[in-house]
């Protein structure tokens, strides 16, 4: 009898993993694909790994990835911190200058199945807000009300700690803009494997 209920649960577990219903989501939420490209976005305040969405937003994951291939962001800071929602970055220096985008706007590429989660990383609007280029969002927590307004192409796999640690750093009114922590969170580069 035994040996008969490990054969079926063995089965069943087999037709699951080759039906694709098992879940390859990571702790975030968000879909996992293993073929993906990875991003390694280094800051003064550690590292972040970020699996871009390739399999699902072909067009905005190639979008960040010139412009991480090309040393856009390297210098740049995390310029907008609102605690608990988002950290934002990729367009201004630390005195303030802003860097404007190199390449042409994108258009809005959505996918139902990356959304606006914990660690979920998403084209935000530059100075235009239809203005799809270079700066970028990770969300601390689930922002669904930005679902569908912002394309996501990616998610933190690694270095949560981090987003979470910079999230909470001090911010204050600087260069006219809200949200500028007091200290400067520099990314020193943003790498890609794969």
């Amino acid at each position: 009898m035994k040996i008969m209920i490990i054969t079926i649960l063995v089965s069943l577990f087999l037709f699951l993993n080759i039906s694709g219903c098992i879940d390859e989501n990571n702790s975030s939420g968000n879909h996992i694909n293993e073929n993906n490209p990875v991003a390694y976005m280094n800051t003064t305040m550690g590292s972040i790994k970020i699996e871009l969405y390739q399999h699902l937003v072909p067009g905005t994951v190639e979008n960040f990835i010139q412009y991480a291939n090309n040393g856009f962001y390297d210098g740049l800071v995390i310029h907008r911190v609102i605690a608990g929602r988002m950290i934002q970055g990729g367009g201004y220096y630390p005195d303030g200058t802003y860097k404007a985008p190199i390449f042409d706007p994108i258009d809005l590429e959505i996918h139902q199945d990356a959304r606006n989660i914990e660690g979920a990383i998403g084209i935000g609007p530059g100075v235009n807000d239809n203005n799809l280029t270079c700066q970028f969002y990770i969300c601390v927590s689930t922002q669904e009300n930005l679902d569908d307004k912002y394309p996501i192409f990616g998610v933190v796999t690694e270095g949560m700690d981090v987003v979470q640690s910079i999230a909470n750093v001090q911010v204050d009114r600087k260069y006219e803009l809200y949200n500028w922590p007091v200290t400067d969170i520099v990314i020193n580069s943003v790498d890609i494997i794969g």
